[in-house]
C-alpha cells in the first residue's frame, strides 16, 4: 500500500480556485452548480481536469470512483 496517498488528495480549495468557463470564479458564476460531485467538475475550465483527475478517470490502470 502507498502510504503517501494522501499527497494526491488536492484540497477543496484548489478545486474551487478553477474559473469556470465563463472566466467568473465559483461564487460568481451563472453556470457553476454544487448540487453533484460531477457538477463540480462541470463547465470548469479545462486545466482542471489536467491537473485534478476528474470522477471516473483513470490513473495508470486504477480507475477512480
Amino acid at each position: 500500500m502507498n502510504k503517501q496517498g494522501s499527497r494526491y488528495n488536492p484540497t477543496k480549495a484548489l478545486v474551487d480556485a478553477y474559473l469556470c468557463t465563463d472566466g467568473l470564479p465559483i461564487g460568481k458564476s451563472p453556470v457553476y452548480k454544487e448540487d453533484t460531485y460531477e457538477n463540480v467538475w462541470a463547465n470548469r475550465d479545462p486545466r482542471m481536469r489536467m491537473t485534478i483527475l476528474a470522477p471516473g478517470e483513470s490513473w495508470g490502470e486504477k480507475k477512480r470512483w
